[in-house]
């Protein structure tokens, strides 16, 4: 983290406070709120940092980095996830295979890990493609076990990887343990821009069962070019997907044949509709047949 002098000037905010400070860091002088100052001596927040930067510093201090890149589909994810993991690796090859599309190949680059005869070494970045498509917000009702079994694991897996990236088209629809346990988030929109915050957690004065947990923009809506990811790469990776997709379709068709071939007939849901209105004339007449109790005065 980088050493900076604070000096104070007063400054008009729309937030109604009335005071900035002036940090002057290795990377310019730079005018932020008080809370921006509080998540910076906290070390959520480095001013004029950038994406890369944060993700080096958590290699290179054997931090963690745990953020989801979301947006509506097509809004060019899964490159920009293709991208970051470029810049960790800088080698094509290595991005397709730290770039995971199912949960068994995620689980194949942590028995990698296991394996390896150097103890101590981490896997720098991990990115999982889709992974809502496989763990997602309903899982805790689903089969709970599960849930609570991946949460613990997870929790003492960090030691083994230092960064992990998620693309999903609601970055709601991850698994609570992982969605809270973000300290930035990458939203990508349609219209080829970026937006990247940090995440800052503070603890709640009031309560002690709660943490505060607030965002500091650090790109905003910032432009981007697809074309950075080859084409021949991304080729690589959109074949992989298509599996992927071809599997997922295939499980879509089993699924809707099996709850619907068996479907009723015409003769079928008459006779279901005869039966209704039996049982309801057989109801009335009961209900007709039933003394009338005089209501209380």
């Amino acid at each position: 983290m980088s050493e900076a002098i604070i000096e104070t000037e007063e400054i008009d905010e729309i937030d109604g406070s009335t005071e900035k400070q002036v940090i002057v860091t290795d990377r310019g002088q730079f005018k932020l709120t008080p809370f921006m100052v509080t998540s910076w001596k906290a070390g959520f927040y480095e001013p004029g940092w950038g994406i890369l930067d944060y993700l080096r510093f958590a290699i290179e201090n054997y931090g963690w980095e745990n953020f989801p890149i979301w947006g509506i589909k097509g809004s060019k994810k899964s490159n920009r996830l293709m991208l970051f993991l470029y810049w960790i690796y800088g080698d094509w090859k290595l991005v397709h295979k730290y770039m995971v599309m199912k949960p068994l190949e995620f689980t194949s680059l942590l028995k990698d890990s296991l394996n390896n005869p150097e103890k101590g070494v981490r896997i720098p970045m991990v990115g999982w493609d889709d992974m809502s498509a496989w763990l997602d917000s309903q899982l805790y009702f689903e089969n709970r076990g599960l849930y609570t079994n991946i949460k613990r694991c997870w929790t003492l897996m960090r030691t083994k990887l230092n960064i992990f990236a998620s693309t999903c088209p609601l970055k709601t629809e991850l698994p609570g343990f992982i969605l809270r346990d973000i300290n930035a988030e990458v939203f990508c929109s349609p219209k080829l821009t970026l937006t990247y915050d940090r995440w800052t957690w503070r603890k709640n004065y009031f309560d002690p069962m709660k943490v505060v947990k607030r965002p500091i923009n650090v790109l905003n809506f910032e432009p981007f070019d697809y074309l950075e990811v080859p084409t021949s790469e991304f080729k690589i990776y959109w074949d992989r997907r298509m599996g992927v997709a071809d599997i997922a379709t295939g499980d879509l068709v089993s699924v809707l044949e099996e709850a619907f071939n068996d479907a009723p007939n015409e003769e079928e849901i008459d006779a279901a509709k005869k039966a209704g209105s039996e049982a309801a004339r057989r109801l009335v007449s009961m209900r007709k047949d039933r003394p009338v109790k005089k209501r209380l005065s």
